[in-house]
């Protein structure tokens, strides 16, 4: 929500990310990448977990 409100103009204004000169808009970028690939890496790890802790009989039929 709160990103929703940054305009062209914000996005473009100078910002420096590990010592490298940039613009908001390729930090925001960048960011919201690395929060996917951590995403997908997590996904099949939690499904793992929920799947290790809930007992047999709360499955639904026809499922391990």
């Amino acid at each position: 929500a709160d990103l929703a409100r940054i305009d062209a103009t914000q996005m473009q204004r100078p910002a420096q990310f590990s010592g490298q000169a940039s613009v908001v808009g390729d930090v925001l970028a960048a960011w919201l990448a690395h929060d996917l690939e951590h995403r997908l890496e997590m996904a099949p790890l939690w499904l793992a977990e929920q799947a290790a802790s809930t007992p047999a009989s709360a499955t639904p039929k026809g499922r391990p």
